[in-house]
């Protein structure tokens, strides 16, 4: 008998235009991937934006609120000479501030410290340490520091009568003073590329003690 199967039977396996339309979906998948990977991506780097921006927001609302509570406290040195606890420099502040309790730690007088920190000085940090009663600083914790980073140039001026005088002026330190500057201004710069800004910052220090002689 003759063998009537001899017929061409198709091979397994994938036409070109099979291969053709895997390869176009294979292509369409990883662009949308892709797509979707950089959407990710720049969505994480808005939200870390947003933080930082909100952190810098709260470091101000936080030194506002204690610079206007600031209280004209003195103390007596070794001499028996009163001092104004209040120390301004350009690139560093000291003031006491009444502080609620936190975190643990009970209500009461604090020393807050403005300054620089950092091993590279680029940390703007508000440091809050109990007082003793003779108003200084106890060894004790204090509150966690607020601090924000990256900063490029800090610098701070006092608006106020100096002692002796009858109009008031600004000064780029309010030091050994019988009283409180009227305002402090507070100046940020950022690194260059950081979105970050600092607006125009001035906090009235509402418990100052009147200056003393005319004016």
């Amino acid at each position: 008998m003759s063998d009537t199967s001899g017929q061409a039977r198709p091979e397994a396996g994938f036409t070109l235009i099979e291969l053709l339309v895997s390869l176009a979906l294979l292509v369409l998948m990883l662009t949308l991937i892709n797509g979707a990977f950089g959407f990710g991506l720049r969505a994480w780097e808005m939200t870390d934006e947003i933080e930082r921006v909100q952190s810098v927001e709260a470091f101000r609302n936080m030194l506002g609120q204690r610079l206007g509570e600031a209280l004209p406290l003195t103390s007596s040195d070794e001499r028996g000479v009163l001092q104004l606890a209040f120390s301004g420099g350009p690139d560093r502040l000291e003031f006491v501030t009444p502080m609620p309790a936190r975190a643990g730690l009970p209500a009461g007088l604090y020393q807050a410290t403005l300054s620089l920190a950092g091993a590279d000085r680029r940390q703007l940090t508000l440091a809050l340490a109990p007082l003793l009663s003779a108003n200084r600083p106890a060894e004790g914790p204090g509150h966690g520091p607020a601090a924000i980073d990256g900063v490029a140039a800090f610098a701070v001026r006092y608006y106020g009568t100096p002692d002796g005088q009858a109009e008031p002026q600004w000064a780029d330190e309010w030091l050994d003073r019988k009283a409180l500057p009227r305002l402090v201004a507070v100046g940020v710069r950022f690194a260059p590329g950081d979105r970050r800004s600092w607006a125009p910052f001035t906090a009235e220090l509402r418990l100052r003690v009147a200056p003393s002689g005319p004016g």
